[in-house]
């Protein structure tokens, strides 16, 4: 069977990665991987694809941010035709098959290293085009969340990019564009090129993250600390409600606040919040009112004399050490329909994301700035 993986997004948006009959292709960042794509958020080596005579298979190669298929993060899977694998800030379409056919003539196919299959002009490498990789070839972005802050050292000045939608499929290096690639861009305009915003600031990167993810983004939020929280619910185009029912706790009450991916409210909302730990963000196929009613119906107690009682968990302060100690069961009723939880860490330059699992929330770091 064929296995075909076109790139839907990301920064070869267009290409396609082939793996034959009996073919292991290794994908990640760097080098020392099958197929290395421009993506700083891949592990050097992120996954493996695989095909026999009857399946094709994926398997993830311990990479530090994971690998989704369809939605949900896997060790190892079988592939299916029109899948969607997610990997790094890159997502791939699955074709098997005849699919597989009409990728390869339409796409651009990717060069392999694997022996017998990589290109004449792929194996002759200059010194110049290995010393321009070198720069890329640097640690996971991924951030040891366990390391200490003595060790962090944030700078804005040299931020590699981190690209979500990008202008083009072609190779930086590039000066020949094959004539299938070419008929294709004549009939598909463009993409605008991110703004400096999107590639080149913490506030950026984090709102690339949260406008990638495939699922409702939301965050839930109090003014208990900080009452100029509450002046979010007054920007133009804010879709909010409140978790409490009696008007009079509206200074108290927590909020949930539906945040379009890579609007401008999204935006907002991160340049205003982030670092303030006035909450957390979180993503979930229900509805804003659906998961409201499921934190009234699981959370909030309500008292003989009416009084609403809500457990903070929320506040990053009691949510980053609880999520860390509980097991499966004990988180369970505070993701319920919550597929991701996002807060940010005690120093705020590293973006934490907890999902949960069958042995308990998972943690992993994104870091928003270079570490010098």
């Amino acid at each position: 069977m064929r296995l075909v993986l076109e790139i839907s997004s990301g920064r070869n948006q267009g290409r396609v990665i082939e793996v034959r009959p009996r073919e292991k292709v290794r994908v990640g960042r760097t080098e020392k991987a099958d197929i290395a794509l421009g993506d700083h958020f891949l592990s050097s080596l992120h996954f493996q694809l695989e095909c026999d005579g009857k399946e094709c298979r994926i398997k993830d190669l311990k990479s530090r941010n994971g690998t989704k298929v369809n939605g949900e993060a896997i060790q190892e899977a079988i592939l299916h035709d029109g899948d969607q694998v997610f990997a790094g800030e890159t997502t791939f379409v699955v074709k098997l098959g005849v699919s597989a056919d009409l990728a390869v003539t339409g796409g651009r196919l990717m060069e392999k290293s694997q022996s017998g299959s990589k290109s004449q002009s792929g194996s002759k490498k200059s010194k110049k085009s290995r010393k321009s990789r070198k720069s890329s070839d640097h640690e996971d972005p991924t951030y040891d969340v366990n390391q200490s802050s003595s060790d962090v050292k944030p700078t804005l000045k040299s931020l590699p990019t981190v690209v979500v939608s990008p202008t083009g499929a072609s190779d930086p290096g590039s000066s020949e564009k094959p004539k299938s690639d070419l008929k294709q861009k004549e009939s598909i305009a463009p993409k605008p090129a991110p703004a400096a915003y999107e590639s080149a600031t913490p506030e950026g990167r984090l709102f690339q993250i949260l406008s990638n993810q495939r699922q409702h983004v939301m965050a839930l939020i109090d003014g208990v600390r900080d009452a100029s929280a509450l002046d979010l619910l007054r920007l133009p185009g804010v879709q909010y409600v409140s978790l409490y029912t009696n008007q009079e706790s509206a200074k108290a009450a927590p909020y949930l606040i539906s945040l379009p991916p890579g609007s401008e409210l999204l935006k907002e909302v991160i340049h205003k919040s982030w670092g303030q730990e006035w909450g957390v963000y979180l993503t979930c196929p229900f509805s804003i009112t659906e998961l409201r009613d499921y934190f009234r119906g699981t959370l909030m107690i309500t008292m003989p004399d009416g009084m609403e009682l809500f457990s903070r968990f929320y506040d990053p302060r009691f949510f980053r050490d609880f999520l860390e100690g509980s097991n499966a069961s004990e988180a369970g009723k505070f993701f319920g329909p919550v597929t991701s939880y996002f807060m940010e860490d005690v120093r705020p330059e590293i973006l934490l994301e907890f999902t949960n699992s069958t042995s308990g929330p998972q943690k992993k770091g994104h870091l928003l700035t270079d570490l010098t």
